[in-house]
């Protein structure tokens, strides 16, 4: 996986950080979205294509949240500064941020995957409009890739009766046994 979007990314949020007026707002909310996209790249680093992708897109909505509410709280703030200055940007450009980082709907396709476990936690088949959505979207359309993810959430299972963890042990044999269901 390619990452040097990301550690750009990163780079520049801590530059940023670094040329930023003494707004101590300011600097805080952007170190905490600087924190946020680290901790989304260490996650991206430890993922391997031989890992689940329905897995991997539900332990990441913790971090698109995190970014997403740092991205429209810094938007929030230069509204505030560059409506009491005068600057280069405008107003209505920090607006249209700010609109922009709440319109967001990265977590679309984690809802989606949430939404087809649920329906299927309490006995209802899910809609197949979902479900060939969430495949597409996944790249999982054809049966090789359908019996990598199987094997992919196996090992996951394993892990994570290894490790004992009771949550991320109850998601994964929800998610097992609807993939064996639609595979």
């Amino acid at each position: 996986m390619d990452l040097n979007s990301v550690r750009c990314l990163t780079n520049s949020i801590s530059r940023f950080i670094h040329l930023a007026p003494l707004d101590e707002i300011l600097c805080k909310n952007c170190e905490e979205l600087d924190a946020a996209v680290n901790e989304a790249r260490e996650f991206l680093e430890k993922w391997s294509p031989r890992m689940s992708k329905i897995l991997c897109v539900l332990q990441s909505k913790p971090f698109i949240l995190k970014i997403q509410i740092s991205s429209v709280k810094i938007s929030s703030i230069l509204c505030e500064l560059v409506g009491s200055s005068p600057s280069t940007l405008s107003l209505s450009d920090a607006q249209f941020c700010k609109q922009e980082s709440q319109n967001l709907k990265l977590d679309k396709v984690s809802e989606l995957i949430e939404e087809i476990l649920r329906s299927q936690s309490e006995g209802i088949t899910p809609h197949a409009d979902y479900l060939m959505s969430m495949l597409r979207t996944l790249n999982l359309t054809s049966s090789q890739e359908l019996l990598s993810e199987c094997i992919a959430f196996e090992k996951e299972r394993i892990k994570a009766k290894e490790n004992q963890t009771k949550g991320g042990l109850d998601q994964i044999s929800c998610t097992i046994e609807f993939m064996s269901l639609h595979s």
